[in-house]
């Protein structure tokens, strides 16, 4: 994220952007006061032994779902337990994700032609297959009989402009 803002401030800065925008900031604590200082204890050398936390009885229940909290708000599927609710909440969530979604658009996609596209397709190369083997053109001059069109005489038409 800081590499996008160096290079976003060098580019303002060489478009003529206003200086106040293209400098960095950077935060730094100059408080002398040790309360003001977080102690993570932070070891510097190797690992000896795994580190592994340890969570009081009252913190398992309440991971658990056994304990209600002052601050649990119901996701609308169960308002008496909040594990149920949690739980009931992933599966409708997962089914409607993965199943509706993905196995949704796998049937979509492998539904039949509803509109009919392939047939008209497979119907066109039977009819080249049908007219070459009877030795016919590919596509017909006189696909509509001549004799069958009325064309209006000379007499008609006067001067009208004819664009062919």
């Amino acid at each position: 994220m800081a590499s996008l803002w160096r290079v976003s401030s060098s580019l303002l800065s060489r478009l003529g952007g206003k200086q106040a925008l293209a400098t960095s900031i950077r935060c730094v604590s100059t408080s002398t006061d040790k309360k003001d200082i977080i102690d993570a204890n932070v070891t510097t050398g190797p690992i000896q032994e795994p580190h592994r936390v340890t969570l009081s009885p009252e913190a398992k229940q309440k991971l658990r779902g056994e304990v209600k909290t002052d601050q649990w708000q119901s996701f609308g599927w169960s308002i008496e337990s909040e594990a149920e609710d949690r739980r009931l909440m992933h599966y409708v969530f997962f089914c409607t994700v993965s199943c509706g979604i993905v196995l949704g658009s796998l049937i979509w996609a492998y539904l039949p032609d509803a509109r009919g596209l392939d047939w008209a397709h497979r119907e066109a190369y039977l009819q080249l297959h049908l007219r070459e083997s009877e030795g016919r053109p590919l596509l017909d001059p006189n696909l509509i009989d001549p004799a069958l069109i009325e064309l209006p005489s000379d007499e008609e038409l006067g001067d009208t402009k004819i664009i062919i």
